[in-house]
């Protein structure tokens, strides 16, 4: 625009929700099907992958439920192509059983690259990343 503004419509983006129901207890990669943003179809809600369209520098993020979480400790990650890439958050489970978790990484990846959201709870069983209540989203920063 005359002001200076600049329009990317085709800048990769995505905005999902919903949440997984997590029976088993290592490393399961938390998909949220419902695509609310996916500009370019970068992201897949049946697997919960992101794919890097170009290179570059990538923000991610999710903020969400687990529920019903009354005891036990969970990590949540990010991993870039199968391989953990950050250990962002850690922690036990709230004494009403509605655990909120958040966190954000930045990520460079290149073209062909794949993030997925995992979480490990060890020994704890019978949590979901509560469908209602479960956001994540990444965008190319740079």
């Amino acid at each position: 625009s005359a002001d200076g503004e600049v329009t990317k419509p085709n800048h990769p983006a995505f905005h999902a929700t919903g949440g997984t129901n997590l029976t088993n207890s290592s490393n399961i990669i938390i998909v949220s099907p419902t695509a609310v943003v996916n500009r370019g179809n970068h992201y897949s809600g049946s697997n919960g992958r992101f794919t890097a369209p170009v290179d570059g520098l990538y923000y991610h993020a999710f903020w969400g439920l687990l529920y019903p979480m009354a005891s036990g400790v969970v990590n949540i990650y990010y991993s870039k192509n199968g391989n953990q890439y950050a250990h962002l958050v850690q922690g036990g489970a709230d004494s009403n059983s509605h655990t909120s978790r958040s966190g954000c990484v930045l990520m460079e990846m290149s073209a062909g690259d794949y993030s997925e959201l995992r979480i490990n709870r060890n020994t704890y069983t019978g949590i979901n990343a509560y469908g209602s209540q479960w956001n994540m989203m990444a965008f190319l920063v740079a």
